[in-house]
Order: C-alpha cells, then structure tokens, then sequence
C-alpha cells in the first residue's frame, strides 16, 4: 500500500464522499425532502472542501501527485491508483464548486426560497 506525502488517502476519501452521501439520501425516508437536502449540501461542502484541501497541498511539480496505490489483486497485476496533476486538480475543484450551485440553483427554480 502507498499513501501520499499527507499520510491520508485524499483522493479516494474525495471520490467516496459523494457515494457514502448518496447512500445516506437513499436511506432516508421517501418523505423527508429537507432531510435529503441537508444531506446533499453537506455532502457537496464537504466534497468541496476536499477538493481545495487537495489543491492547497499540490506541490508546484510536475508529474502526478496525492497518488494513492494499494494492490488490489498482486496475482494478476492489479492496482487501485489515483492521481492528480496541476490540470485536473482544477478540474475536480471546479467540479466541486458547480455542484453547491447547482443545488442552490435548482432550489429557488422550485421556487422554494
């Protein structure tokens, strides 16, 4: 197993979050509209707040950073490995920003307010 220079594994706590969130809302009760909501934006500030977590402790080099490695099946090769670089850091981060407002967004189309 490898671990970035941080010790955790950031990029694969980044790419669970969404789906430990999505489970939760698919556990909820049918009903509970602003319980699934609460969720939802705590989930996307959360996965925000990874996101630029992960783009502060970017190191201005090249190659790819915060790789996460573990082997998944030694015997035939295979690998969980993630990485970033200084292009797709800003990819996920805008990515992490459009969902909040995305959300807020759909909110007042509803016209909830």
């Amino acid at each position: 197993m490898f671990v970035n220079h941080l010790g955790i594994p950031l990029l694969s706590i980044l790419i669970a979050t969404p789906l430990i969130g999505a489970l939760f809302v698919f556990l909820t009760p049918r009903g509970a509209v602003a319980l699934q909501r609460l969720i939802t934006w705590l989930v996307s500030a959360i996965s925000l707040g990874l996101a630029v977590f992960a783009a502060i402790n970017l190191k201005p080099t090249g190659g790819y950073q915060l790789v996460d490695q573990i082997d998944w099946l030694p015997d035939m090769g295979l690998k969980y490995a993630v990485g970033v670089d200084g292009i797709n850091i800003w990819m996920i981060v805008l990515a992490t920003i459009h969902t909040p407002l995305a959300l807020w967004v759909a909110r007042h189309r509803e016209g909830e307010n």
